[in-house]
This record gives structure tokens, sequence and C-alpha cells, in this order.
């Protein structure tokens, strides 16, 4: 029995990785208590931005001179091309007065602003 839930939790912490998945052991086995929360927490280098038009986009700073930026449709890593701009192919995005502003074609986000921690 044991074993069978050291897989099961394990299997769930691997597949935690996936930015799309937030698993909750509290609610899967209340035994748990809130033990889930350590699955959701997100690292302290990463913000979440709301766009113009209600999409929300994650930018992560990550070593070097690169951010990951996770759009609703796809993930990417940006590498640094001047002082507030990141490049990757045809996706450019530029960091002015604190919001984000990225060009992915045919795909724009624009007037990103910080998601304030209050307010999750």
């Amino acid at each position: 029995m044991f074993a069978r839930l050291l897989i099961l939790l394990s299997c769930m912490f691997l597949l935690s990785a996936c930015s799309s998945l937030n698993l909750d052991l509290g609610s899967l086995m209340p035994s748990f208590g809130n033990m889930g929360s350590i699955f959701t927490s997100k690292p302290t280098n990463t913000g979440e931005y709301v766009c113009e038009g209600g999409k929300r986009v994650t930018m992560r700073n990550i070593e070097g001179d690169g951010v990951w930026l996770v759009l609703p449709e796809r993930q990417l890593r940006l590498e640094r091309k001047g002082e507030a701009r990141y490049v990757a192919g045809n996706t450019e995005l530029t960091i002015t007065e604190n919001k984000l502003n990225i060009e992915d074609p045919p795909t724009r986000y624009t007037a990103c602003a910080a998601v304030q921690a209050a307010a999750k």
C-alpha cells in the first residue's frame, strides 16, 4: 500500500512540472491537509501580467540574459537584445514603464500590467 502511495505521489510531483497542471493534494487526499500549495506556488522571479483584452501572460527571468514567456497558446525562451528588449525568432518583448508589449505575429499583447499579489 505504501509503495502505491509513493508511486502516486511521485507521478503527481513529476506531472506538476507542467505549467497548466495545478495539483491540490489536500482535495485528493484529505489526510495531507493543505500540502497542495507547495505544488502551485510560483518562483519569486516570475510575474503574471494582464494585457488589453484580458489576455494573461507570465514572464520569468532566467539565468543569463533571457526570460521565459508563457503565452496562452505557447511557451518560449527569449534572449536579451537590448536594455528592455527580448527576442526569439519573430517574437519580440519590450518593457516600457513597467508594462510589457509582446509582438508574436499575428498576435499582439499590449499594455500588459503586472497582477498585484493582493489581487490574486
